[in-house]
């Protein structure tokens, strides 16, 4: 357990696996979630929509990932030279993430 005073007041985690399972883990040390803590996940799945608060997630272009993917090596086969390809992800917002626009 954290101090108060040490604390983190929001966490990213590298899956929405792990970032449902953080909230669980939160809650059940008695954080109020999002006003205690903030999670946010990194996959954009719909298994965010089940979690407690709804998890807000930073959306991977999964399709678009694997069609790059086959594209660059197909390239490499054909002895082209590396490169790389920056995907755009999209911000699925929720309700794990405090909002501190909003009034207490």
């Amino acid at each position: 357990e954290f101090p108060e005073e040490i604390r983190p007041t929001a966490i990213v985690c590298t899956s929405d696996g792990y970032a449902a399972d953080l909230q669980n883990a939160a809650r059940d040390h008695g954080l109020e979630l999002p006003r205690d803590l903030s999670v946010l996940g990194t996959d954009g799945l719909t298994i965010g929509t089940l979690a407690w608060p709804r998890l807000s997630s930073i959306g991977q272009p999964h399709y678009q990932q694997g069609a790059e993917s086959i594209r660059l090596l197909l390239e490499l086969i054909g002895h082209a030279d590396p490169h790389n390809v920056l995907l755009k992800p999209t911000l699925v917002e929720r309700e794990s993430v405090w909002n501190f626009n909003r009034k207490s």
